[in-house]
């Protein structure tokens, strides 16, 4: 699986939901968006099997014949050249229950935006209104405690609701979203729980049986409190790389490859980073998983054209004794470890691996 991209791997799970919700419907999905810097833009509608585009005209969107139900989301569509050079901004998205009802969306922006009540809608709304009152029960609280907050909740939501929709379509969001992804890993036997205890025509869609290899990678996946294996790596410069001489600093241990371009697309994030975090106890150690005709090489390249100044080791063998140690499934992946040599945290990355090194070390 090392050969497969995973937010790939990733976006082909997300896609096969359609095939567990077999009803087709037709409604509508419009209303309107004031803000005059949106006047022309392109709207694009995801959903698991459906995806529409339509233009604001008059501060009016409407997109006709919705086929599925459940969990929506919506966007500007914006164009940006993606290189390795440039940090991507990640377009901002809305999230918002359908139930097959017409549905209206009003506001400024998609920051301000309001559904119409549904079934489904009120049900999802209701759940995020508990989630920001026991966020607001700490006032104190970081934006990674907020963020466990919600996903505890969210969790024991879906454990006291296996036969709702906004369960199952939330289920999903932890396989999508870093911290998210972080937190399943932690609560892995919860998660299987949560799993076996979904409909049976869930688990025998084309993507409830497709979750597994995932949930089973979860399970061998060295956890939160884990003492990180150890390796012995030559780096790209020729000198012997050993993770346990970095015991006492923390280390930001990302796995990667050449053939990767999500992989890739986070290195511009973590040349800022490498040169803003360079005084405190952090390093970064990059571990290329290139194998097969040329990988070094390939690897190499790689490493010049991005301009990567850390440490880069690569193991330039397949099946990847490094990744068979720590239980990962395939790329992009990471892990903290703290000073201690243990394991702090899993997927970060973008804004989760930004607010999770401000706050860690805002607060040494």
């Amino acid at each position: 699986m090392n050969r497969i991209p995973f937010h790939v791997v990733l976006t082909a799970l997300v896609g096969l939901l359609n095939t567990a919700h077999a009803q087709e419907y037709n409604f509508s999905i419009s209303g309107s968006l004031t803000d005059p810097a949106l006047e022309g833009k392109e709207l694009i509608l995801s959903m698991s099997g459906h995806s529409d585009t339509v233009t604001i005209q008059n501060q009016q969107f409407n997109f006709k014949a919705v086929k599925k139900i459940g969990k929506a989301n919506l966007r500007i569509y914006t164009k940006q050249e993606r290189n390795y050079l440039t940090e991507y901004q990640h377009p901002k998205t809305v999230l918002f229950f359908v139930d097959g009802k017409p549905t209206l969306l009003r506001g400024t922006d998609l920051q301000t935006i309001k559904v119409s009540a549904n079934s489904l809608q009120d049900e999802y709304q209701l759940l995020v209104k508990g989630i920001k009152t026991a966020q607001q029960q700490n006032p104190q609280a970081s934006q990674i405690d907020k963020w466990k907050i919600s996903n505890e909740l969210i969790l024991a939501y879906m454990e006291k609701n296996p036969t709702s929709l906004v369960s199952q379509d939330l289920f999903l969001e932890f396989f999508e979203v870093d911290h998210m992804k972080s937190f399943r890993i932690a609560q892995a036997k919860r998660f299987q729980q949560v799993y076996e205890a979904f409909p049976t025509a869930y688990r025998k869609s084309d993507m409830g049986k497709f979750l597994p290899l995932f949930l089973d990678a979860d399970a061998k996946t060295v956890k939160i409190g884990q003492v990180a294996p150890n390796f012995k790596l030559t780096s790209s410069d020729g000198k012997q790389i050993n993770l346990s001489d970095y015991q006492g600093k923390y280390v930001y241990l990302d796995f990667w490859a050449s053939w990767c371009k999500g992989c890739r697309m986070q290195h511009p994030l973590l040349r800022r980073l490498h040169q803003t975090y360079k005084d405190a106890p952090l390093e970064i150690i990059s571990v290329s998983l290139d194998a097969g005709a040329n990988a070094k090489e390939k690897w190499l390249k790689a490493v010049e054209n991005d301009k990567l100044t850390w440490v880069q080791v690569a193991e330039l063998t397949h099946p990847s004794a490094i990744q068979k140690e720590y239980g990962f499934l395939g790329v992009p992946m990471n892990f903290l470890i703290n000073p201690e040599g243990k394991i702090e945290a899993h997927y970060l990355h973008d804004e989760y691996l930004e607010t999770y090194l401000n706050t860690l070390f805002s607060t040494k």
